[in-house]
């Protein structure tokens, strides 16, 4: 995760080559932990939420898609509160009425926030939502699509909030080009 004490201190010698998810490590400072985390640009920061803290995304586990092996993982959500992940093969920006965020997400937008898949979560106390993401039943606006090399998709979390009553909120948006 971002802001780990593993990021970037693993020695590449000491290291196997391939982290327990089969990615490639890189060259020069690479994690020292079970798995590289994937370098997803985020390209729209999100607003403050009840906490001061603006609601981070990042991704981690395999860039391949046909791996199957891609993890989110939200972070300075507000402790409880219930939220979802988003999904977009576009970037945008608008300000949805009823919320005090920015979504960042546009084309066929997709919600992970099917019944009985444990998408709808919420944060645990150190204001954190995770999930993996399954690249071969992916939801847009119209279905589910199977996620292929080359395809870009855009990710943000969709949370409850309270500023200065009950609202709602999104997190940062990672932006991710699958190999």
């Amino acid at each position: 995760m971002l802001g780990s004490p593993a990021l970037g201190l693993g020695v590449t010698a000491t290291l196997p080559p391939l982290d327990q998810r089969g990615t490639l490590r890189g060259f020069g400072p690479t994690e020292a932990g079970a798995f590289e985390l994937i370098s997803a640009p985020v390209t729209c920061v999100g607003q403050a939420n009840s906490t001061l803290a603006v609601g981070s995304l990042e991704a981690a586990g395999d860039a391949r898609a046909s791996e199957n092996a891609f993890f989110l993982h939200a972070s300075s959500i507000p402790a409880g509160a219930f939220g979802f992940f988003l999904v977009g093969d576009a970037p945008d920006s608008t300000f949805p009425a009823g919320t005090q965020g920015e979504l960042c997400l546009g084309g066929n937008i997709g919600r992970l926030d099917r019944p009985g898949l444990g998408e709808v979560q919420r944060a645990q106390a150190e204001g954190r939502i995770s999930l993996f993401i399954d690249l071969a039943q992916l939801p847009t606006g119209s279905g589910t699509e199977i996620v292929t090399a080359g395809a870009t998709r855009y990710f943000q979390l969709w949370y409850r909030d309270a500023i200065p009553s009950s609202t709602s909120n999104f997190s940062s948006m990672v932006e991710m080009t699958f190999q």
